[in-house]
C-alpha cells in the first residue's frame, strides 16, 4: 500500500488498510475494495463491491493481481541472494503485485519513460483525468478505442512530448486494429512477449 500511494490515481487508506481496484470485467467497469484483515503470518482479506453476476471473474482477477495463489516464501527465497534482499527483509511478506490491466500498464510505462518520477505521475494523472473516467471514487484509464482517436495536439496540451504522444496513440491504434492482441500475451513466455511488444514504436526492452 505504501508503494501504491506514490501514484495519485490510486485510492489507498493506510490506516484502514484498504485499496480500491478499478477493473474492466467482460467489457464493463467494476470498482472493488480490498481490505486487509489478517497479518503477515495469517493473511486474510475482505472484498467489497463485486456484482453477483461477475463475482467469480473479479475474484479470479484479484487472485492474479495480488498473487494470492502463490507462496510468499518463494518470493523471499528468490530475492535473498540479490541486491534487494534487505528490502524484502524489511518488508517481509511483500508480494509482487500486478498492474490492473495490460493496456493501462503499457500506457503508463510509455508515459513514465525518461521522466523523473514526480512529473511522470503528474503527467499520467493529467492524461487519465482528462480522457479516462471516475467510478465510485476510482479512476479508470481511457480505453484503447478512446486513445486511438486522440490527436497528438491534444496530448501536447497536457505537456506530452510529440514523440511520447505518438507512441501512446500508436499503441492504442495497434490494440484496436488487433495488430497487438494483449490477451494473447498471457500464454507466451517472456522472450515471446518481448518480441511481440517491441514491434510497437515506443516500446523497448526497458518498457
Amino acid at each position: 500500500l505504501d508503494r501504491q500511494l506514490l501514484d495519485p490515481l490510486q485510492v489507498v487508506d493506510l490506516s484502514a488498510r484498504f485499496i480500491k481496484i478499478p477493473l474492466i470485467i467482460n467489457g464493463h467497469p467494476e470498482v472493488v475494495t480490498v481490505i486487509a484483515k489478517g497479518t503477515v503470518m495469517e493473511p486474510s482479506f475482505e472484498i467489497i463491491g463485486p456484482n453477483i453476476q461477475t463475482k467469480a471473474s473479479i475474484l479470479n482477477r484479484l487472485i492474479e493481481i495480488f498473487r494470492w495463489d502463490g507462496a510468499l516464501r518463494e518470493i523471499d527465497f528468490h530475492f535473498k541472494n540479490t541486491v534487494l534482499c534487505e528490502l524484502f527483509k524489511e518488508h517481509r511478506g511483500t508480494a509482487i503485485i500486478l498492474e490492473y490491466d495490460y493496456f493501462s500498464n503499457l500506457t503508463k510505462s510509455i508515459i513514465h519513460q525518461q521522466l523523473n518520477l514526480k512529473f511522470a505521475y503528474r503527467l499520467t494523472e493529467r492524461f487519465v483525468k482528462t480522457f479516462g473516467f471516475e467510478l465510485d471514487g476510482a479512476w479508470f484509464y481511457p480505453s484503447p478505442e478512446k486513445v486511438a482517436e486522440l490527436s497528438i495536439e491534444q496530448l501536447r496540451e497536457l505537456q506530452f512530448s510529440g514523440r511520447k504522444a505518438e507512441y501512446v496513440i500508436g499503441l492504442a491504434q495497434a490494440v484496436v486494429s488487433n495488430q497487438l492482441n494483449l490477451e494473447s500475451l498471457r500464454s507466451m513466455n517472456d522472450e515471446k512477449v518481448i518480441d511481440e511488444l517491441t514491434k510497437i514504436r515506443g516500446i523497448g526492452k526497458w518498457t
